[in-house]
């Protein structure tokens, strides 16, 4: 692949990603099996505003490095994070009684492969490769490997019924290998660190304390539904995920942008600042959009059409 193809492939996922948005802002918008919370509309709209940074920082890693992973890693994360939530949006619409869609059931399927390779690779062999792209000996293949497999074993898991116990079973063991990936990752940044001078210190910092925030989240998230299971909503726990996870593609930006990581020079077209923002904006008025119809009818009980005409 020529750096040229390199490059459009990457902005060209930024210009998908963006175009999400108002996809996404539609169908949530129309009556939905599972009627959506607060906070999944307020999660929905920070989710898509982590995935466009993804998929921005990993087109301008890309861009000066054609064959860089974590850039590849970064903007397909960005992509799947967003079409993640398409699908998942278009499948409640479709299982609504007496949709005519087809596929609603085989979208969420897809959704969720999007979504958990989209956001847990970056946590795992993305802070592995960081920020060279390159394994720091073949010691750590394990942990690279660890990250492949709980990952498989966490998708197979919830792809078959959740009663079975080996199904169970499967799955905590891909949840504590996918944790123990994203340590040996954050081990392998502070081990960078060490060996840096003190420009790359700089650029580590900043990926090494979004990637903890967002590690500590998930391992005190999973160690709470074992103490308690079912006290915080499905819904409560993405967004406090998302919250955590938006500060990674943040991070690398810093780096980029303060600490010229990869040493990246570049000037940002206007168009691709006004697609963004846009996008952003779009995602932020979906989710203030569906907040306010939701208290407006549960607070006066009218249709939700009358609902979306005042929000």
């Amino acid at each position: 692949m020529t750096p040229k193809t390199a490059r459009r492939l990457t902005w060209a996922a930024v210009y998908l990603t963006a175009a999400t948005v108002p996809l996404s802002a539609y169908l949530l918008s129309r009556p939905l099996a599972t009627p959506l919370t607060p906070e999944a509309v307020l999660s929905v709209g920070v989710a898509f505003v982590g995935a466009l940074a993804s998929a921005v920082v990993g087109a301008l890693i890309v861009s000066q490095h054609p064959r860089h992973p974590v850039g590849w890693m970064f903007s397909l994360s960005g992509l799947a994070n967003a079409g993640a939530i398409v699908l998942a949006a278009y499948g409640e619409l479709a299982i609504v009684p007496g949709a005519s869609l087809p596929a609603g059931t085989l979208a969420k399927d897809i959704s969720h492969v999007l979504l958990q390779s989209g956001l847990f690779l970056p946590l795992t062999l993305g802070l592995l490769l960081f920020p060279d792209g390159r394994l720091q000996s073949r010691w750590w293949w394990p942990a690279a490997a660890a990250a492949l497999i709980g990952l498989v074993m966490r998708l197979v898991a919830d792809a078959l019924d959740t009663r079975q116990s080996l199904t169970e079973w499967t799955g905590d063991i891909g949840v504590l290998l996918t944790i123990a990936s994203a340590l040996a990752g954050l081990v392998s940044l502070a081990l960078r660190w060490r060996r840096a001078g003190p420009e790359v210190r700089q650029q580590l910092k900043w990926m090494a304390a979004a990637a903890g925030l967002v590690v500590i989240a998930f391992i005190g998230d999973t160690a709470f539904n074992i103490v308690r299971p079912n006290v915080i909503s499905n819904d409560a726990e993405f967004l406090i995920f998302s919250l955590t996870y938006i500060t990674v593609p943040i991070a690398a930006g810093t780096a980029i942008l303060r600490y010229r990581l990869y040493e990246i020079d570049f000037i940002i077209n206007r168009a691709i600042v006004y697609i963004v923002l846009t996008a952003i904006l779009a995602g932020l008025y979906a989710a203030l959009t569906g907040t306010l119809q939701r208290i407006f009818v549960s607070v006066t009980g009218q249709s939700s059409d009358a609902a979306i005409i005042i929000a």
